[in-house]
């Protein structure tokens, strides 16, 4: 006669347990790594976006600079510059603001990214100086 020994199968159970158990836990420990490789990859599409527009809006208020037609009255588009960064390609135009009996020059500078206005600046040109002119950015708007 054969005696049952009570701890039969719990072994299995423990094992099995415990496999559950570690399943449960990389399932959640995966989840949270795919949701920072989609928010890294958004924030690097997002950064290329605000850099290319930055760059071509300091590219145009520079070529604004050496540039009296910029802004002048009359002048019809103000200028259309673009820049290319990271892959990432911005549009910048502008509309004159000043008065046309004043020397200085008001433009009101527009970076787009794939036609979305990004940035906006407004900015001053000294109109008494020779090029290249002195530079007052009266305010700097990012759009989101």
């Amino acid at each position: 006669m054969r005696l049952r020994n009570e701890e039969d199968g719990q072994a299995l159970l423990l094992a099995l347990g415990f496999l559950v158990f570690f399943g449960l836990v990389i399932t959640v420990i995966l989840g949270f790594a795919e949701a920072s490789v989609r928010a890294t990859t958004n924030l690097r599409e997002q950064r290329n976006t605000v850099y290319a527009a930055d760059g071509a809006m300091d590219g145009a208020i520079q070529f604004g600079r050496q540039n009296l037609a910029v802004g002048a009255f009359g002048a019809v588009p103000c200028i259309t510059y673009t820049a290319t960064l990271n892959g990432t390609t911005a549009a910048v135009t502008c509309v004159a603001l000043g008065n046309p009996l004043n020397a200085d020059r008001r433009v009101l500078f527009t970076a787009s990214v794939d036609g979305v206005p990004r940035i906006t600046a407004d900015v001053l040109y000294d109109g008494t100086a020779t090029p290249p002119a002195s530079v007052y950015v009266l305010s700097w708007t990012y759009l989101r």
